[in-house]
């Protein structure tokens, strides 16, 4: 198999083309991406968010729903290092979709999950905003401080 037609290629690729700004470009390349290798959680994660950016919420969702299904499902059968970290992107976006939303359980919830597969400063930034959003101000700035220090501030 060619490089080019490797996932890891499209994704790339994909990847370029959605920090350009070309949305339909990238859309088509994450697209074969899922044609290759429908398990990708990153690919998926980023369609999702490329959706969102451009106002299609139903099939964001309806994304990130497919790609939290299948991280649940790969989480016995591969390696759980690199899902973690994939599992935890996509949870991360979904927390932040809760937060624009002003769902603040909801986005608690997200960003806890985030924390116990990867703890890492945007799940505890995450979760100090939704907790500060449920009037929780002790725990918020708590998990701010947290985060800012995995960040290394």
């Amino acid at each position: 198999m060619s490089k080019e037609n490797t996932p890891d290629y499209w994704h790339k690729l994909g990847r370029q083309y959605q920090e350009q700004g070309n949305a339909k470009a990238a859309e088509e390349a994450y697209l074969k991406v899922l044609e290759m290798d429908g398990k990708l959680i990153r690919t998926i994660n980023n369609l999702a968010l490329l959706y969102l950016r451009a106002g299609r919420k139903k099939e964001a969702m309806a994304l990130m729903a497919k790609g939290l299904n299948q991280a649940y499902k790969l989480w016995g059968e591969e390696r759980k290092d690199s899902l973690a970290e994939e599992w935890a992107l996509i949870l991360n976006s979904r927390c932040q979709l809760a937060l624009d939303n002003d769902k603040f359980v909801e986005a608690r919830k997200w960003s806890k999950l985030v924390v116990k597969l990867k703890p890492m400063g945007t799940g505890l930034s995450n979760l100090g905003v939704a907790l500060a959003g449920m009037n929780s101000y002790e725990e918020a700035g708590r998990s701010q401080q947290l985060g800012l220090k995995r960040h290394g501030m």
